[in-house]
């Protein structure tokens, strides 16, 4: 017969054992908001995996030089392409926290027409990185989902100019 505790050891200690070699799970969490003729975008991200990100790229992103490092990375990471360009990413500045660092950025899309927005915030860090932004556009909004292996979705300025437009439905 069975020990109850000991099958409740060997259950703690298999659990224990689970969250240890779990995959941690790496992600940013942004908002973007139309405001005329940009968007302003506001993305939480884990401090320590940004730390982890900018040091794959050989940035320092604790030293005196990190809002420059940062700067460099979000324009990198964040890209709207359009036919007649690409808009440039301006990195606005950050708030940073043991636990959460925000980052924040603006993007010109006056006149962009059909565009697309890339997010490869993270994907440095491996596979598995899901980054997401919720954009919102007067009384509308709606999320896209970026990840390292799809890391670009179109981003369309309504017809009339006035901001961007919701994607069209997949079939």
């Amino acid at each position: 017969m069975t020990c109850p505790r000991a099958v409740t050891r060997l259950l703690a200690l298999g659990l224990l054992l689970g969250v240890a070699h779990a995959h941690p799970q790496r992600s940013t969490l942004a908002e973007a908001h139309w405001r005329g003729d940009r968007l302003e975008l506001a993305i939480r991200v884990a401090t320590h995996d940004l730390v982890a990100a900018l040091q794959t790229r050989g940035e320092d992103a604790l030293g005196p030089r990190a809002d420059e490092a940062l700067g460099r990375y979000v324009q990198a990471a964040l890209v709207v392409d359009a036919p007649a360009g690409r808009a440039p990413t301006r990195y606005v500045g950050h708030e940073a926290g043991p636990e959460v660092t925000w980052l924040y950025a603006e993007i010109p899309l006056a006149r962009l027409g059909a565009a697309t927005l890339t997010d490869r915030l993270l994907a440095e860090l491996g596979p598995d990185v899901i980054n997401t932004l919720t954009l919102y556009a007067g009384p509308e909004r709606w999320t896209l989902v970026f990840t390292v292996a799809e890391p670009t979705q179109p981003l369309a300025v309504s017809p009339n100019g006035d901001g961007p437009a919701r994607p069209a439905a997949g079939p």
